[in-house]
């Protein structure tokens, strides 16, 4: 008998069903359920505007920055301080420049990302630098002179317009305008991974570099274009932090780190670490786990004060998020280490059915 064929709708809802970022939405319903069960101001629009979609917007965008040089083999730990260094230049071009444009000023500091990638470029793929050291050191460069430059001063942005994008643009007084630029931002670069040619060639590069060459593709050139998006990426991300905070700062954004929080997003989500696999729509699931999590954490200190004090302080929050990046980077090498497994057994078994067939 033949099987009945699948309607293009049956078969996309089984492929979302059986995907992580569906597993992961259910998780945070899950979760989003006890921690209501524990104290129902979880589902107030303030706490879900502050505590949730607000915080999820800077390592969403860093989302972009950093996923698709994952999946290409990559890694740039630079981001944070590349978005800091970057909010403290635009904060700065407005202040020296009253009546500059808004606009024109962020068209500048995305130059300046652009400046940033090219730098990495020249680390990793001029002198060989490993990128894991290279992004490292520059993070202490890019901190280091914006510290010097502001005096570890905050940069006050006066920009009446530009200020209202971060502080009045909600979607019925809940949802930033930011949060669904963020959005849009993931949904593109997800098309761009899935359905472009270049986006098949960042998972080609990144799953083997040999095979890559042989398809004639250079890895190099692919990496380097990488580099340069994460570093416009993470300019715009610096920008968007001046938004919401109306102010430039050299370390705020380094120290909050949301390129951890973006990357452990994309580990839970699936991504290899070891670059060739992943997807952004999973690593904003995951994401939104993480930060609900976070929010839980604290919700359920206060619930349980102790001498007018929460039970324990932000450190908790801080080593668990911690926590969680070591056990996906623990999954992440299991998975990885099974398919490794798979495929060698697969060519033992070829080559053992070729030696019986002779």
């Amino acid at each position: 008998m033949e099987k009945k064929k699948q309607s293009p709708a049956v078969a996309f809802l089984l492929r979302v069903a059986r995907s992580k970022a569906f597993a992961l939405a259910i998780i945070v319903i899950v979760l989003g359920i006890i921690i209501y069960m524990i104290n129902s101001n979880f589902l107030t629009r303030g706490n879900l505007r502050g505590s949730v979609f607000v915080p999820m917007v800077v390592p969403g965008i860093m989302l972009v920055a950093v996923g698709p040089l994952l999946i290409g083999g990559g890694i740039d730990l630079s981001c944070a301080a590349q978005a800091s260094f970057a909010s403290v230049i635009f904060a700065q071009l407005l202040q020296y420049f009253p009546s500059l444009p808004w606009p024109v000023a962020m068209l500048v500091t995305l130059l300046c990302g652009v400046a940033f990638g090219l730098i990495n470029v020249f680390l990793t793929n001029v002198l060989n630098f490993m990128p894991f050291i290279a992004t490292i050191g520059v993070s202490s460069v890019y901190v280091g002179v914006a510290s010097w430059w502001t005096v570890m001063n905050n940069v006050a942005i006066n920009n009446k317009s530009f200020n209202e994008l971060g502080g009045m643009a909600y979607i019925n007084n809940m949802i930033p305008m930011l949060f669904i630029f963020m959005l849009v931002l993931v949904a593109v670069y997800s098309y761009m991974l899935s359905y472009t040619r270049f986006g098949r060639s960042i998972y080609m590069v990144g799953g083997n570099q040999t095979a890559a060459r042989l398809a004639g593709l250079n890895p190099k050139s692919i990496r380097a274009k990488l580099f340069i998006n994460s570093g416009v990426i993470s300019a715009l991300a610096g920008v968007v932090w001046g938004a919401q905070l109306k102010m430039g700062h050299p370390t705020n954004i380094f120290n909050a780190m949301p390129n951890f929080s973006a990357l452990t997003a994309l580990i839970l989500g699936g991504t290899a670490f070891t670059g060739g696999a992943g997807g952004l729509v999973a690593g904003v699931v995951a994401l939104l786990l993480v930060t609900v999590f976070d929010n839980g954490l604290t919700i359920l200190a206060l619930a349980n004060m102790r001498g007018g004090q929460p039970l324990y302080g932000a450190y908790v929050n801080t080593t668990l998020k911690g926590l969680i990046l070591i056990v996906a980077l623990i999954l992440d090498y299991v998975s990885v280490t099974r398919g490794r497994r798979a495929l060698e057994a697969a060519a033992i078994k070829g080559i053992e059915s070729e030696k019986s067939v002779a």
